[in-house]
């Protein structure tokens, strides 16, 4: 099945890019014929209506005139020189050549898209539409053609945005629909000048709704709860469709609603702009998912470290109760010691609390989170951590100094993991013994948060590259060297700094700077 799936997937590329290519070939050799002659047709559509296509040399512009209105002398200006060709043919259609070759590259390697091949079926109507459109406006060989693929971009754009990314749905059906009778229009009226342009300047309008329909969705997808790499890909996504699309959008409405002689031929290129952002935001949003996963794996590597000395500190209030449980039943069935029987369930309930407080933090460093910011305590979140990692010290003393002002928006999780891998780094640099310091000062609008040890501490070439993916000072075996790394990337996305101050032999300190709002 994979196989046949996969001889698909290729067989499908493959026809399109056929068909592309073919389409390339035929119009680069047939508007190569008008080079020392005339110009072409006035570069107009058959139905005489002014195209859109023009070299800078051509001057002026007014409904009924041509762009390229000579008001010199010399009659080489007159004729379509090599000059005339590059910049109306071969851009647009180098242009549409590689928008469809980005559409290839994402269609191959991007396999975590959904229903790829609608998005292959965007990328080839629109760089078919760049190629096109010089013939278009000279030889007219492919008019109907050009007509029927951008008719139909609207709604593959919008099929698209129910399924892009990760959404899944099938697309509503009216958009097709849409598509056929503005197609259907334009042959219609197609030797009617004025109601033609009508058509033209509805179908133009309907381009630009479809885009902003795929963006509100996108929009939309962010505030759903959904995977973490759906939502990163869909906001790097986002940013770079909304420039993308803005670029074009503005030279376009110039042309075809206010008159505007924008160079359509030399627009063709920004159009690129849109598979650029598409594929550098898949890969964005692919380097952030990563990095999110190893910030997991990290995450349950510490835990594992953990459990060792969890399952030591559940042991004694487990203790507590088991031991308190014979004598009370004692005490109930034979209806004496109501004394010791009240002593006896406090000492249980004592036991129960305390589990009780050790599984809360773990529980808040081990789940996975929404992702969601609120308000919380500083403090609060360091004193969860330190119940549940500290019962493994034996020979640690631990000194803390808290402003019990210090809330701020964060998420928790994500500051467990940034002070567990912070004091576990600090009680390994002290092999297990010497004293830890932690502090929060606040001010106005920020929070600073020291951990300071007295381990074996860093010289300045190690201090450079600690926040390094996969650098390590620890003993092979002993470390990812992703810890750090992580620290440092959870405090960028909380938009604040970290600072590191150590000398070999004294110890580290790590200065942690936090927005109260982020």
């Amino acid at each position: 099945m994979m196989k046949v799936a996969n001889i698909q997937k290729h067989g499908v590329a493959i026809v399109l890019f056929v068909v592309t290519l073919v389409f390339s070939v035929v119009v680069l050799t047939q508007s190569a014929s008008w080079m020392g002659r005339e110009f072409p047709g006035y570069l107009t559509f058959e139905n005489q209506v002014v195209g859109a296509f023009y070299m800078p040399e051509w001057d002026g512009y007014q409904l009924g005139k041509t762009y390229h209105y000579i008001t010199g002398d010399d009659p080489d200006h007159s004729l379509f020189q090599v000059e005339d060709y590059w910049g109306v043919v071969v851009l647009p259609v180098l242009s549409g050549l590689l928008f469809f070759l980005f559409g290839l590259g994402v269609y191959f390697f991007s396999p975590f898209i959904r229903s790829s091949r609608i998005l292959l079926l965007l990328h080839f109507l629109i760089g078919n539409y760049l190629i096109l459109s010089p013939d278009f406006h000279m030889n007219h060989h492919f008019t109907f053609v050009l007509l029927f693929v951008f008719s139909c971009i609207p709604a593959t754009a919008m099929a698209f945005a129910h399924v892009f990314p990760e959404q899944g749905k099938k697309g509503p059906k009216w958009p097709w629909f849409v598509s056929l009778i503005f197609f259907s229009m334009h042959v219609v009226f197609f030797n009617h000048p004025n109601m033609w342009l009508w058509v033209e300047r509805s179908l133009l309008v309907y381009v630009i709704f479809s885009f902003f329909y795929w963006i509100i969705h996108q929009i939309q997808f962010l505030s759903l709860p959904s995977g973490d790499f759906a939502k990163i890909m869909a906001r790097y996504q986002l940013r770079g469709q909304i420039f993308a699309f803005a670029v074009p959008l503005v030279a376009t409405l110039g042309i075809f609603l206010f008159d505007i002689p924008v160079p359509l031929n030399f627009m063709a290129p920004l159009i690129l702009l849109f598979p650029v952002f598409f594929f550098v935001g898949l890969l964005l949003g692919k380097i952030r998912f990563d990095r999110l996963q190893f910030a997991r794996f990290e995450r349950r590597a510490t835990i594992g470290n953990l459990m060792t000395g969890l399952s030591h500190e559940l042991n004694n209030p487990l203790n507590f109760i088991y031991a308190a449980i014979d004598p009370l039943k004692d005490n109930v069935e034979k209806d004496k010691d109501k004394e010791g029987s009240l002593e006896l369930i406090a000492t249980m309930q004592e036991g129960a609390n305390r589990m009780k407080t050790i599984l809360e933090g773990f529980r808040m460093y081990a789940h996975p989170g929404t992702g969601q910011r609120n308000k919380e305590f500083l403090h609060e979140i360091i004193l969860q951590t330190l119940q549940f990692i500290s019962p493994q010290w034996n020979h640690i003393e631990v000194h803390t100094d808290f402003d019990d002002q210090d809330q701020l928006v964060c998420n928790k999780v994500e500051l467990g993991q940034v002070c567990v891998n912070l004091l576990q780094n600090a009680v390994d640099s002290m092999k297990g013994k010497g004293k830890l310091s932690i502090q929060t000062t606040v001010s106005e609008d920020q929070i600073q948060w020291i951990i300071k040890d007295e381990g074996t501490g860093m010289s300045p070439q190690e201090m450079q590259r600690i926040f390094d993916p996969f650098y390590t000072t620890k003993d092979q075996g002993e470390g990812t060297g992703m810890g750090l790394s992580i620290v440092a990337e959870i405090i960028n996305q909380h938009q604040g700094s970290i600072d590191v101050q150590s000398e070999v032999g004294k110890g580290s300190a790590f200065i942690i700077t936090l927005p109260r709002t982020s």
